[in-house]
């Protein structure tokens, strides 16, 4: 295990700069998975901590030693890439120790690594077929191994489930995390899938633009987030947005007429909150809907609907936007089960756990 802190890492290709300025701190043993749209810089960063790319500014460390001018191969790291990068005439027992057969590793603690990797991925009795012969999932494994074997003091994963079918990648997902879980190895993971991100990280560190916007434990970043940039990108169907007017009267609050649940803590936070260009922002889980009106709640014209096993998520019109919303089949069933396009619900906030957005900055005033 190792710890590894990026100060001040900036990267530019042409004029183009890739990674503004940026600092980072990944602690011995954790998961760190970095995430964010295309093009945000979390694969470029991967590749500097990999020694793959170079800085124009900055220092990388591992364990208090500056590794930033060293060579990949003098990291000590073990990068796992999307493609399986396997040596497609070797079996998989050559695969896995080639790197430690180069490096004239002792042929004992070979075959003692190889048979600790077989077993902790599941992979015994395949160990001289090749690679044409195996599963994708199979393969990642293989790839997977390799690493391992190597007892690096860092694990890098480069978007190393973006090749496998939906299925595939959520028990790959899950074998990664538990994998994880008894190596205990510092390891940072790229995705671009949110869904990943949020079940496999110890923290998650969103980027945007190169720039971070939030480094946190995935329950507090989806129930905390920053900014608006956060709210959006983290949750599916995405946080809704709407626009109003926050109005206060007697410790109530109220949105464009849509009277808001409100705690102390919220209250406090919004206290000195601007009344006008501000976003209510709330996820579709925290709205309920009725088809009886009420001067609680607003309209909400339905639009579509789609169906997804245990909830239907509904989308629709209101004065303040668009809006989804889910219902949940076993809860609500007779809702769920009459509504479409067309309809005309009811809804409202069900609890103390909206969030408001600056209209200009985007930060969020909620957050803390």
């Amino acid at each position: 295990m190792a710890d590894v802190v990026l100060k001040g890492i900036r990267k530019s290709f042409g004029p183009h700069e890739v990674i503004p300025s940026l600092d980072l701190e990944i602690r011995s043993g954790e998961f760190l998975v970095l995430v964010g749209p295309s093009g945000c810089g979390k694969s470029t960063l991967l590749r500097i901590i990999a020694g793959l790319e170079g800085v124009n500014a900055g220092t990388i460390s591992v364990d208090g030693d500056d590794v930033t001018g060293r060579d990949p191969g003098d990291r000590d790291m073990a990068m796992v890439f999307q493609s399986y990068a396997l040596y497609p005439h070797m079996t998989v027992a050559e695969n896995l120790t080639f790197a430690l057969r180069m490096r004239k590793t002792d042929e004992a603690e070979v075959m003692r690594r190889l048979d600790d990797a077989l077993r902790m991925l599941s992979l015994q009795g395949y160990e001289d077929r090749k690679p044409g012969q195996l599963s994708g999932g199979q393969r990642q494994r293989v790839a997977m191994g390799r690493a391992i074997v190597r007892q690096p003091r860092v694990f890098l994963f480069d978007e190393p489930l973006s090749n496998l079918d939906a299925k595939l990648r959520a028990s790959t997902r899950l074998e990664l995390r538990e994998l994880h879980d008894k190596l205990h190895a510092t390891s940072v993971f790229v995705t671009h899938d949110q869904i990943e991100a949020m079940t496999m990280a110890d923290r998650i560190v969103l980027l945007d633009r190169g720039r971070i916007q939030q480094i946190d434990p995935p329950k507090e970043i989806y129930r905390n987030p920053r900014n608006r940039f956060v709210a959006s990108f983290i949750g599916s169907p995405e946080m809704n947005f709407l626009e109003g007017t926050l109005e206060m009267s007697d410790g109530a609050a109220s949105f464009g007429g849509l009277p808001l649940p409100l705690s102390e803590r919220r209250a406090a936070r919004i206290a000195a909150a601007p009344r006008t260009a501000v976003e209510l922002g709330i996820r579709p889980e925290h709205v309920d809907a009725s088809r009886t009106s009420g001067d609680d709640r607003i309209e909400l014209r339905v639009v579509a609907v789609e169906f997804t096993g245990q909830d239907a998520f509904v989308t629709g019109t209101t004065t303040l936007g668009r809006l989804t919303i889910r219902l949940d089949l076993h809860k609500d069933p007779d809702l769920s089960d009459g509504v479409a396009a067309g309809d005309t619900l009811y809804v409202r906030p069900t609890e103390d756990d909206w969030h408001l957005f600056d209209g200009t900055s985007g930060d969020c005033l909620t957050h803390g």
